[in-house]
């Protein structure tokens, strides 16, 4: 609900004669304008573009973490397996981004963060940082392994 006080409006009635006919004017003023009220109250369809919007750039640039980190140690855009891969993950993105969005926008904003966020415990951020430098390291050595160490086989 809008603040009373800031959507009140305000109406002035000036009165001034020509031709001894007297013309009211009623002049309306608002105590924002039209653009400080769009900063201030976005429309719904704007943030759910928005929403949208980060959405996809999220899932395009972790797409992209995820064919870096599998195919650059590879050497090779001709792993299957990978691709596979991505494709499953993309897929569960995506159902899990369309199970989200029509009921719980405010779960998948906040999925949308960064995890490492301001007011976090000291503790929180250390073991976060390592739990995701070793994920990720995890992910990169799988194709140096499969392609280069061999030590799994």
């Amino acid at each position: 609900m809008f603040d009373r006080l800031r959507c009140q409006k305000c109406l002035e009635v000036k009165s001034f004669s020509v031709e001894d006919q007297p013309i009211y004017r009623v002049s309306v003023k608002l105590f924002f304008s039209i653009e400080s009220y769009f900063v201030k109250f976005p429309s719904r369809y704007y943030i759910y573009e928005m929403l949208i919007f980060r959405l996809a750039a999220a899932i395009i640039i972790q797409m992209a973490i995820w064919g870096a980190l599998l195919f650059l140690p590879a050497g090779t855009l001709g792993w299957w397996r990978a691709w596979v891969l991505l494709g499953i993950i993309l897929l569960g993105f995506l159902a899990s981004a369309a199970s989200l969005f029509p009921s719980h926008r405010g779960l998948l904003a906040e999925r949308l963060r960064l995890p490492l966020q301001k007011g976090q415990p000291l503790v929180d951020r250390i073991v976060l940082a390592f739990l995701i430098i070793s994920f990720y390291g995890l992910l990169a050595f799988i194709p140096a392994d499969v392609f280069r160490l061999h030590l799994m086989a």
